[in-house]
């Protein structure tokens, strides 16, 4: 079992994202299936077995990229509402 810090370590994701994934369920169950929240008398902490980072991979920084759809178009100057500069 590992700690959100060595899974930072590991993967060079933050330990703060690692803590937002665990917590919002839907993120958790996608990336960490089988993390656990361990009480003590100290405070929570998480577990999150080696087994659910073996095939991870950072999904990088920033917004991800919208597909590109076939036959889009770019629209010329003038129909977006510029003259000719």
């Amino acid at each position: 079992m590992l700690t959100v810090k060595e899974v930072s370590e590991i993967t060079g994701a933050a330990e703060n994202s690692i803590r937002v994934w665990l917590n919002d369920e839907t993120e958790k169950l996608k990336r960490f299936p089988h993390a656990r929240r361990v009480s003590t008398p100290r405070g929570d902490y998480w577990e999150i077995p080696e087994s659910d980072i073996a095939g991870y991979q950072n999904p990088g920084r920033g917004r991800p990229r919208k597909p590109k759809t076939e036959g889009a178009k770019k629209t010329s100057a003038s129909k977006r509402g510029r003259k000719g500069q």
